[in-house]
């Protein structure tokens, strides 16, 4: 069947996933154990019939092996007393016997039941093996300066579009997060930097009001030359806008003065 999809329907072979709940969930332990290249990710819901050699299965291909290029997402409600033992002792064994090998995450949920851990595994699943997909967003300098600046930026994007078989170039939207970022920072170093490596970039906002945003940041660090020239586009661009015509004319008094 796997051959059969993937020859007929556009897919990535090394991204496939398992989801399974209840016996299935168990099932996938048992995949994951016997071969686990077969699957990328593993999302187990609500295992029942994780039986005690099943476990010891995944322990002895821990011993066996240096690394897996896996991530098992497994989850269940603390309602569910049948299953409650053998769970968590497969989450001991992950801990005791994974260390790096192995990405996992186990979940036991206060509010959910045997029902409904299938949709929240599911979701939670997907957003965390497939977390690097959606265009990267930085919320401080300190995260993008530990990831590596603007190199390590367009490394992430070259391992994105490698997995994904996509775009390589940085998304216009982490530009604009970085921008913003930066402004709201009052970080004009980041700033310029940023600009000499997306020097078109800035340019090409579909509003006035983002013109104006960041031409008063140039206004705000004494670059009247650059907020002039930035202003000059913006009322190419937007040849009606009031805003950007004020604002041209007081960079040009700034400038004078």
């Amino acid at each position: 069947m796997l051959p059969y999809i993937d020859k007929t329907y556009r897919t990535l072979p090394r991204e496939r996933v398992f989801f399974g709940w209840q016996r299935a969930a168990a099932f996938g332990i048992e995949v994951l154990a016997s071969k686990p290249n077969l699957f990328k990710g593993y999302f187990i819901a609500s295992p029942t019939f994780l039986t005690n050699k099943r476990i010891a299965d995944v322990g002895k291909l821990l011993d066996k092996t240096t690394i897996l290029d896996n991530y098992v997402y497994f989850t269940l409600g603390k309602v569910e007393a049948w299953s409650l033992d053998s769970t968590n002792s497969l989450a001991e064994l992950l801990k005791k016997k994974a260390s790096n090998k192995l990405k996992w995450k186990y979940d036991l949920f206060d509010h959910e039941n045997h029902y409904s851990t299938t949709i929240v595994t599911m979701n939670k699943g997907l957003k965390a093996f497939f977390k690097e997909y959606p265009p990267i967003r930085y919320y401080s300098f300190s995260q993008f300066n530990k990831d590596g600046g603007i190199i390590g930026l367009k490394r992430l994007f070259k391992n994105r579009g490698e997995r994904y078989q996509i775009s390589k170039e940085v998304h216009s939207d982490t530009k604009r997060y970085l921008f913003l970022l930066a402004v709201r920072e009052n970080e004009f170093t980041i700033f310029s930097e940023l600009e000499n490596e997306f020097p078109n970039f800035l340019a090409s906002f579909s509003r006035d009001n983002m013109f104006e945003r960041f031409g008063q940041f140039y206004v705000k660090h004494s670059a009247y030359n650059k907020a002039i020239q930035y202003y000059k586009k913006g009322v190419q661009k937007f040849p009606k806008s009031v805003r950007l015509q004020t604002r041209l004319e007081e960079a040009y008094k700034l400038l004078r003065n």
